[in-house]
């Protein structure tokens, strides 16, 4: 077993592949259910609930960095039993978003932008980061799509081919995701590391610049390409 362990960058508001044949027959198949059953969607009903995902994710994720917070301010360790009880409301969570997910994209097809509005394509997203790999894996060609049909900002698939890829053992290729290595943390290693701003550029990440990312961590993040100096002190 590997002593490295991934760190999901993104779980919090702060900031592998399939055969093609596969992915284009999946995207082509829900495109298909979603002409056909479009008729099903009661359009009002349907934002009214996607436009609850994001909250309804985020709830217990927030209590959890409360929890750490609060330990590490008091110089405490983590109450193991608040913090299974918190993982356990939270897994439940994401089941029940996933299976409303589900619903949505067999009756109304992946929500876009121009049929949901901003939130609902990102909230899914959301919904999709936080599942399985199966999961993922079965709709990161829907987002993909999406994405390039500028129906869901690029950068949100981005983060989940990265996830996916690490969950895979596999070179990260957008810079988003961290591991441990001992006391420390550093970037999950990156494929073609001398095109990753280039890259990171186009799907719209922000900040581009992968250490100007890293900058936005209180802890310094190693990374033999971004030079960490003294510390800055605020005035």
């Amino acid at each position: 077993m590997s002593r490295y362990k991934a760190i999901d960058c993104h779980g919090l508001v702060l900031p592998i592949m399939l055969l093609i044949s596969s992915q284009a027959l999946a995207v082509e198949d829900v495109a298909t259910a979603s002409n056909m059953q479009h008729h099903t969607c009661n359009w009002l009903i349907e934002v009214k609930r996607t436009n609850t995902w994001l909250e309804r994710d985020q709830r217990e994720r927030i209590k959890m960095g409360e929890l750490f917070l609060t330990a590490k301010k008091n110089g405490t360790a983590v109450n193991q039993e608040e913090r299974k009880a918190i993982s356990e409301r939270m897994h439940a969570t994401d089941a029940i978003l996933q299976g409303e997910l589900e619903d949505l994209v067999a009756r109304c097809g992946w929500p876009t932008t121009t049929e949901f509005g901003d939130k609902a394509p990102q909230y899914a997203a959301t919904i999709v980061q936080h599942a399985s790999l199966e999961f993922q894996l079965k709709y990161e060609p829907l987002m993909r799509a999406s994405a390039n049909a500028n129906e869901l900002p690029k950068r949100l698939w981005a983060t989940l081919d990265d996830r996916i890829r690490v969950r895979k053992n596999l070179p990260q290729r957008y810079g988003t995701q961290l591991k441990t290595d001992g006391p420390e943390l550093t970037l999950w290693p990156i494929e073609d590391e001398e095109h990753l701003d280039e890259r990171r550029a186009e799907v719209d990440m922000v900040p581009v610049p992968i250490c100007a990312y890293l900058g936005m961590f209180d802890q310094p993040i190693k990374y033999k390409k971004c030079e960490w100096g003294a510390p800055v002190t605020a005035p």
